[in-house]
């Protein structure tokens, strides 16, 4: 991740992200902190800009996103790691400080400690109640979006002139209230927004439209947990521990992202292993 010529945002690659969460030679702990900045990073991050992507030999790899949420989120999941290692060694009747000697502590606060950059993180801007209220707003708006991308997953294109992309997508706001087709459409996407809302996810979520239906009909294993859950942090070390679960997710992706792109959509690319 390099910082961009705004230093508000970061360019982020979600495919070195990926890499580092499956390769189990790395710390549970550290590949769990990464996996919760990739949940926020394919959450609030943006296709770059034309002057960001002629700066980039692989533009499709990468996002730009809010360095405050991205710092915030690191903070908050390193925290959250340590005070559950703690609360272990509290529980076991262990004096407090000894949980300093565990190796899963050494291997966050060396992570912490070891450039100025990961220092600098913990001066963030969101409390982590202000990075629940976000994800909650966030995924509020994507839950809205992601029937639209499901239903283009799903059209068949076999015996139609219809390509199963955009526009067939928006057909669905086709169908007047009061009509079966219309029931039957709100009975199957009961969160899908109107038509103006429709029309706002393409520009808002198309890029991330794989990870976008992830979160609501998918594995969800790239969808972020409030931070407030009391069982976060379990929550948390379990997906980053569950590497099948990780890479059928990372397949699931590449699979919707294939699908979509024959129907005309252009996504975030994700390489596992190299690009």
């Amino acid at each position: 991740m390099a910082q961009l010529e705004n230093s508000k945002y970061r360019i982020y690659n979600v495919s070195d992200a990926a890499n580092y969460i499956l390769d189990g030679q790395n710390s549970l702990h550290l590949r769990a902190i990464r996996l919760y900045e990739m949940q926020i990073a394919v959450l609030f991050g943006h296709k770059l800009n034309e002057r960001q992507r002629d700066k980039r030999e692989l533009p499709d790899l990468h996002l730009a996103v809010s360095s405050d949420i991205l710092n915030s989120a690191y903070a908050c999941a390193s925290i959250k790691l340590l005070r559950r290692i703690e609360n272990n060694y509290k529980i076991e009747e262990n004096p407090a400080t000894n949980y300093l000697d565990d190796p899963n502590a050494r291997d966050i606060l060396k992570n912490i400690l070891r450039n100025a950059n990961s220092i600098r993180k913990f001066a963030a801007d969101y409390s982590p109640r202000t990075i629940d209220l976000k994800i909650q707003i966030r995924r509020r708006h994507q839950r809205r979006c992601a029937p639209l991308y499901d239903f283009s997953l799903r059209y068949d294109v076999e015996d139609t002139k219809q390509k199963g992309g955009w526009k067939t997508a928006l057909s669905l706001f086709n169908e007047k209230q009061g009509t079966d087709a219309h029931a039957t459409i709100r009975k199957y996407y009961p969160y899908l927004g109107g038509e103006t809302v429709g029309k706002q996810c393409r520009k808002e979520w198309d890029f991330l439209a794989g990870f976008a239906w992830d979160s609501h009909f998918g594995s969800q294993l790239f969808q972020p947990k409030r931070t407030g859950w009391p069982l976060f942090a379990k929550n948390l070390l379990g997906k980053a521990e569950d590497l099948s679960g990780l890479r059928r997710a990372v397949g699931e992706y590449l699979f919707v992202k294939a699908r979509l792109e024959e129907r005309g959509y252009e996504l975030l690319s994700v390489c596992p292993g190299s690009c």
